[in-house]
């Protein structure tokens, strides 16, 4: 059950931003999924691009690439700072909304990378809630094994 919701989590909001909203909902996904599944997170920023791509009718692959080398720039500083943390979610989101918001959406920028913000602390507030053993330990242990 706990993985049913977790799943939804992580999916409706592709669906949001490709049909209803235009707030770069997904980076805060990519975010807290890349706090939550380090290793997997790459293959799933593809598939998230491509799905938005096709939802947004863009040319295919131009935010997959921006969505790679946002996770490949988190991927840098996973070492240096504490990623399992509301800061690092914070910052990380609002980095990566700005500039989704610029390469792409061009107006409302701070409204939409403040809602972006929300929306992943929101969703990681969520998962620590429902995974607590898991985030206890200095290391996180994937959830989806």
């Amino acid at each position: 059950m706990k993985e049913l919701l977790t799943l939804l989590l992580f999916v409706i909001p592709i669906f949001l931003e490709g049909v209803l909203v235009s707030i770069p909902l997904t980076i805060g996904v990519l975010v807290v999924l890349y706090v939550v599944l380090r290793r997997n997170s790459i293959f799933i920023a593809m598939l998230y691009g491509l799905l938005l791509d096709i939802f947004l009718l863009r040319q295919l692959g131009v935010t997959t690439l921006f969505f790679v080398l946002f996770i490949g720039v988190l991927g840098l500083y996973e070492r240096k700072f504490e990623i399992a943390s509301y800061q690092f979610v914070l910052f990380a989101t609002a980095g990566g909304a700005t500039g989704y918001c610029l390469l792409f959406l061009h107006s409302y920028i701070f409204i939409r990378t403040v809602s972006a913000v929300l929306f992943a602390l929101l969703l990681f507030f969520v998962i620590k809630r429902i995974y607590k053993k898991r985030f206890v330990t200095k290391h996180i242990e994937p959830i989806f094994d």
